[in-house]
């Protein structure tokens, strides 16, 4: 039997690092630097904090809680530290969901 609840976290996992990797550049560098430092509670702190400011114009969090609630963040951290470093000129790169 397929558990629904696991495909809701994952999903919350995805939307939270498709937001991460478009997030301006100091708060993926950022990030990374707190992931590289072995510090998952600043990653966190600063992921949350980044995700829960709403964008110009809104009213709405980017990401509301209840998702943020769900996210793997262990999982979270390796993937946003397996993909490239950070560019201070240079977008992410395209990276789509499986």
């Amino acid at each position: 039997m397929t558990s629904h609840s696991r495909d809701k976290d994952r999903d919350a996992s995805w939307q939270v690092f498709e937001a991460l990797r478009t997030a301006p550049e100091p708060i993926r560098r950022s990030a990374r630097e707190a992931i590289e430092a072995g510090n998952q509670e600043t990653f966190i702190s600063l992921v949350t904090e980044y995700l829960q400011t709403p964008t110009s114009g809104h009213s709405q969090p980017r990401i509301a809680p209840e998702v943020l609630n769900r996210v793997d963040w262990d999982w979270l951290a390796g993937e946003f530290l397996a993909g490239p470093y950070p560019s201070d000129v240079e977008p992410p790169p395209p990276n789509p969901r499986p």
